[in-house]
């Protein structure tokens, strides 16, 4: 009998005929079977293999460093300097500038790179007995390139009060959630740092959250101007050996304050007595790619729950599950209504793009009306900040002749054009492929570019004002480290005309000569179907629109879209959070989503479409048998329905929480099916996810 080549229990026992030892991703990567776990387990209770659990090596260390210090007294040192002097310069010169250090002491390679000199002639001194070695463990702290200088500031009689409520709470070491609503510009960010001194006069800590790493430049500059060496920061842009020694700070108890996006959450600080989440609705703060898929919003209520202690859930623009929950008394709001200094909400401009089109009043990508004012502001050396939530040039390369759009081969995308590098590019899964000269479908050359990216904004932009200095954010700009705190010290200070940039731009940016806002095509978030499209488009455009007039200096701001129809933009023309929140809770309640209904998505993931189908209808079928009570919407593929090679196929399961305040009838459902589809074993290789509370079902 032919044996099967292609089953994983095969290649496993290929693989340890050439090797007795593997780590599980080792047999992942070289077997290609992504569940392996399932057959080594097996071939374990068969006595074939031995499963063994243990730690692995730590991939970062404690830096430690060579030193050299002067063995002896510094009058014994210059009395013996005339007797080497002449034999050997060299080793006087290394006396001397050792001798000048203020400790009397250096790292090897820094004194000998400042001296010129080999370390032949450091060798000769120790063995003579001048000087001695020694390893020193040096820490690797993170620095923040964009820099600010202490203000003296004055609190308004709202911040007085937002304090003064939250730290009667800090003073009793009692929990209570916050809701802080505070238009753009409302000085939030103060009130923070008034809260964190409360806390830290009473030698408790504190943590600071904030949703991505283009929020933190300002932040931790702001914190560390106050706090000094006692702020850490945590987030993907710190290396791994300043993110280790930073933890260690941490849990030796010197740092007090630790600032950082969602992974912070989980840093070893003791004795916590204020949590912030800034940006409290901001999207990134979930954990959506990779299992496990928690909100940290919400792990941080249920960490400040823990440690006794309030939280304070900071927005301009709250989500509409916490503003619901301040309405049944869950959280206490607290408002911010007025903007500080004196500053005034900017004026807002509605531009439809479609009207203007038939005007001959659009240039391009921008309409004429918005060319006008980006060019009356530069004249003034004021600052511009232009929205394109998209990146690359074009996000389509379409064929005219056979309409073939160039898609990746690993997702069910089409590939974005990037003028920079002449190539196409996949936003999922990053493969890269040459720009096609003609169409890879039909060999047309009548190859057309539709959609508009940060590129191609800058791109025009430059065209039509040569002379302006101006700069992109987004993901492909600032992975250099420290490159984003670089470019906002050059805006701030005036040597950048114009930021251009995705959503990076449109929140925690507080420069006050920016009285601009353009955005080039607001509904590009407001057509996806998912039942947040209308949330997050409006806190986008309100947050970006923030960012104008945040001084004397009175602020505009121009929308361009092509909707201009739309019910969202009068709520957002009229700056009306509370009247957007009551359209949009009544909206959710009657569809029964949240924060009326608990929701889980299930999905399953397989190269074989078929595979990942079947596995997803016969789990439905094991719900919809187990408790019919529960609302499950039949299987279907994702709106993005390959990604990485892996087809994708969803299904939502929803209870009311009027019915199931706490999703135990949720979880029992999923658990029970769960089981019994795993026992029947007939889809061993799919993977399944379940995401509960998803924060995205597209």
């Amino acid at each position: 009998m032919k044996k099967n080549r292609n089953t994983s229990r095969y290649k496993v026992m290929e693989l340890l005929l050439k090797k007795d030892r593997y780590t599980l991703k080792q047999l992942q990567n070289l077997t290609g079977v992504k569940s392996i776990l399932v057959p080594l387990k097996k071939m374990e209770q068969e006595g074939i293999l031995t499963i063994e659990d243990g730690l692995a090596k730590p991939r970062v260390r404690t830096k430690t460093e060579r030193f050299v210090k002067l063995a002896l007294p510094l009058e014994e040192i210059y009395a013996i300097i005339p007797e080497i002097e002449k034999r050997s310069p060299k080793q006087v010169a290394l006396l001397l500038k050792l001798a000048s250090f203020r400790t009397k002491e250096a790292p090897t390679a820094k004194l000998l790179k400042l001296a010129n000199i080999s370390s032949s002639a450091l060798n000769s001194l120790e063995e003579k007995g001048l000087v001695e070695f020694y390893e020193k463990v040096v820490e690797r702290v993170y620095q923040e390139t964009y820099t600010e200088t202490l203000k003296d500031i004055k609190l308004t009689k709202a911040q007085e009060n937002v304090i003064e409520a939250v730290s009667e709470h800090i003073t009793t070491k009692n929990f209570k959630t916050f809701l802080l609503h505070g238009v753009t510009g409302s000085g939030k960010t103060q009130v923070y740092i008034e809260l964190i001194k409360k806390a830290l006069n009473r030698g408790e800590n504190c943590l600071l959250l904030v949703p991505e790493i283009s929020l933190t430049p300002q932040m931790t500059a702001r914190l560390t101007m106050n706090f000094g060496d006692k702020v850490a920061v945590i987030h993907s842009r710190v290396s791994p050996g300043e993110r280790h020694d930073a933890w260690m700070r941490i849990a030796s108890g010197r740092c007090k304050v630790v600032t950082g996006a969602r992974s912070a959450l989980f840093s070893p600080m003791k004795n916590i007595g204020l949590i912030i989440v800034d940006e409290e609705h901001d999207s990134s703060y979930k954990q959506a790619e990779y299992p496990p898929k928690y909100h940290a919003r919400d792990a941080a209520i249920v960490l400040a729950k823990e440690c006794n202690c309030p939280v304070v859930l900071g927005s301009a623009t709250p989500s509409i599950e916490s503003m619901h929950n301040t309405k049944n008394g869950k959280y206490t709001l607290l408002e911010l209504p007025e903007r500080v200094d004196g500053a005034k909400l900017p004026k807002l401009v509605l531009v439809n793009t479609t009207e203007m089109k038939k005007k001959g009043e659009m240039e391009n990508v921008f309409s004429k009306m918005l060319l006008s004012a980006i060019d009356e502001r530069i004249k003034k050396n004021e600052g511009v900040i232009l929205l394109q939530n998209r990146r690359g040039f074009a996000t389509q390369v379409y064929c005219v002749e056979c309409a073939h759009l160039e898609k990746c081969e690993n997702c069910s995308v089409g590939m974005v054009y990037h003028i920079k590098s002449n190539n196409l590019k996949c936003h999922y899964c990053n493969a890269i492929k040459p720009m096609p000269k003609a169409c890879s479908m039909c060999g047309s050359k009548n190859i057309k570019l539709f959609g508009t990216g940060t590129e191609r904004v800058e791109d025009e932009l430059q065209a039509y004002f040569p002379s302006a200095i101006i700069e992109r954010i987004d993901s492909d700009t600032i992975s250099e480290k420290g490159k984003l705190g670089e470019t906002l010290n050059k805006f701030r200070d005036g040597e950048i005309d114009i930021l251009v940039g995705t959503q990076m731009v449109s929140k925690g940016l507080d420069f006050p000569r920016v009285t601009l806002v353009g955005v080039i095509s607001a509904e590009s978030s407001l057509w996806m179907p998912d039942f947040r499209a209308e949330e997050k488009t409006f806190q986008m455009l309100t947050q970006v629109s923030g960012r104008a007039g945040r001084s004397i200096l009175p602020g505009e701001v121009m929308i361009q879209t092509c909707d201009s129809g739309h019910p969202l933009m009068k709520f957002i023309m009229n700056n009306d959070y509370h009247g957007f929140f009551a359209r949009d809770v009544q909206s959710r309640e009657f569809r029964n989503y949240p924060p009326f209904a608990n929701l889980c998505l299930a999905e399953t993931k397989d190269k074989d479409p078929r595979k990942a189908s079947e596995a997803l209808i016969d789990l439905y079928k094991e719900m919809f048998n187990y408790n019919r009570a529960v609302s499950i919407l039949p299987p279907s593929a994702a709106l993005l329905a390959k990604i990485k090679n892996e087809f994708r196929f969803q299904m939502l399961i929803k209870t009311s929480r009027k019915v199931d305040p706490s999703a135990s009838i949720l979880r029992d459902t999923i658990a029970h099916a769960y089981k019994i589809f795993r026992q029947k074993g007939k889809h061993k290789d799919v993977r399944i996810i379940f995401d509960m509370n998803p924060y995205s079902v597209v």
